[in-house]
């Protein structure tokens, strides 16, 4: 039923073969004002989804955001696009997506009003299971933006390899449980309270509900290493990570930020205008250790233990040996 639907699309194209077997030679398809898709597809089988097999070649494409919210669904609904998506604004599509599923080739240029960002990701069927794997490039990527955090974070650029195994999607659905994967992923800018941090390396890897991620940063004026693991197949989960802090130039850092005003500072701004008003702030630690196991606050246990803490400045300069905090539930 496709009655409320209203929406107006024009379709022009050289159409070739039956529904099972389609050609879509220089299709454009217009809808609204300016969001478009142009290319050559060819489709077979695309009324059995799971033998769908799908040849699209994306010459020209361009969607816009706004647009493609007020989509009309059955019964006059709109298209409920997450605020995430809403916040790109646009995308402009090159590429194209070969094979079926779960065995498809993906590579695309993505052009959208945050950023841009490259994939080449291929999965292959192995019988009972599927492998995948690929790079992704993200320039310019705006996550102050994207995320609605403009006030603390800013552009990143990264490259990101990723390569994986878990159950054919097709016949488990409830494929995630299997799910194996590794990632390796270089930043070259993340930046922080307006900081461009550089030189970042982030590795992680996914198996058996636990996550494991190590971050490495050896940019001048932040220097850090942390291993940090997520294990969500307990009763109840376990959150550990270990930090080493070799420096952190605070008041430098500080420095990008735009001048905070005193009578409104809360949290992390009181933190950044300390930095700011005081010349040459400094932090490092030897090791900070987590460790905690629950999901709330009320059924909470863990353990915080921090070394050899020096918060530098000119005027008070401040050393803890040994810091610990125990969270008894």
């Amino acid at each position: 039923d496709i009655r409320g639907m209203d929406n107006c699309l024009h379709f022009q194209g050289l159409v070739n073969g039956c529904v099972n077997d389609l050609r879509l030679i220089d299709f454009d398809c217009h809808y609204n004002n300016s969001t478009y898709f142009n290319g050559d597809f060819a489709l077979k089988d695309i009324t059995d989804f799971k033998h769908a097999v799908w040849n699209m070649n994306f010459n020209d494409s361009y969607i816009n955001m706004k647009e493609l919210a007020e989509f009309k669904l059955p019964d006059g609904k709109e298209l409920p696009l997450p605020a995430i998506v809403k916040r790109i604004g646009y995308a402009k599509l090159k590429g194209s997506l070969t094979g079926y599923v779960p065995a498809l080739d993906a590579k695309m240029d993505i052009q959208t009003g945050l950023g841009n960002i490259k994939t080449d990701i291929s999965s292959k069927d192995i019988g009972e299971q599927v492998t995948f794997g690929g790079s992704l490039n993200a320039n310019n990527l705006n996550l102050g933006k994207l995320l609605n955090n403009s006030k603390y974070l800013g552009l990143t650029n990264l490259t990101m390899d990723i390569d994986g195994i878990s159950d054919d999607p097709m016949d488990k659905p409830e494929f995630i449980s299997t799910l194996a994967a590794n990632v390796r992923s270089r930043i070259s800018r993340f930046d922080l309270i307006g900081y461009p941090i550089s030189d970042i390396r982030l590795d992680g890897q996914y198996k058996n509900r636990t996550c494991k991620a190590t971050l490495c940063s050896n940019d001048p004026r932040v220097n850090l290493n942390l291993d940090g693991s997520a294990d969500f197949s307990l009763l109840e989960p376990n959150i550990q990570a270990n930090l080493g802090l070799h420096s952190i130039k605070l008041s430098e850092v500080a420095s990008y930020h735009t001048p905070i005003d005193s009578a409104t500072a809360k949290g992390l701004d009181k933190l950044i205008l300390f930095a700011q008003k005081n010349h040459n702030v400094e932090i490092s630690l030897d090791t900070l250790i987590y460790n905690s196991t629950g999901s709330k606050l009320d059924n909470l246990n863990g353990f915080v233990g921090i070394d050899g803490l020096m918060i530098f400045n000119e005027r008070h300069p401040f050393y803890s040996d040994r810091i610990r905090f125990t969270a008894i539930n």
